[in-house]
């Protein structure tokens, strides 16, 4: 069944760069790949301490993800970690933890929660699609 899986290990920014940067390559030998899950991209995009840093990392891989779309006809999934952050009124509120630029960026949404799949944008508008099963 996974035969015709393809992993690469990402550690690293540096290693999460070079993997989508060969993906040009591979691609062009491998023309039936559809799609490419990145799992997590922001465990490698935490890794650099500057945030400046992060912001530039992240707007040129998703320019790199966008030119191998449109190149290749192909989808990316993107995981993104969740976290609970202090909120006003010393609530937390649980939210991705690339924040704000990434979501601006993606633009189709897929919430799996333990008590089912939901599409939408945003927390607020999503729909529910199906129960998972447990």
């Amino acid at each position: 069944m996974l035969r015709n899986v393809f992993y690469v290990n990402c550690h690293t920014a540096a290693h999460l760069v070079a993997g989508l940067l060969n993906c040009y390559k591979y691609l062009a030998r491998e023309p039936n790949i559809k799609l490419i899950i990145v799992d997590s991209i922001s465990f490698a995009i935490r890794s650099l301490d500057n945030i400046l840093a992060r912001t530039e990392l992240l707007m040129e891989l998703h320019t790199v993800m966008r030119k191998l779309q449109m190149k290749h006809n192909l989808t990316f999934v993107l995981t993104n970690n969740l976290a609970f952050r202090r909120k006003r009124r010393r609530r937390f509120e649980l939210e991705a933890v690339l924040g704000q630029k990434h979501a601006q960026i993606i633009n189709k949404r897929i919430w799996l929660m333990k008590n089912g799949c939901f599409l939408g944008k945003w927390s607020k508008t999503k729909r529910f699609i199906c129960k998972l099963s447990t």
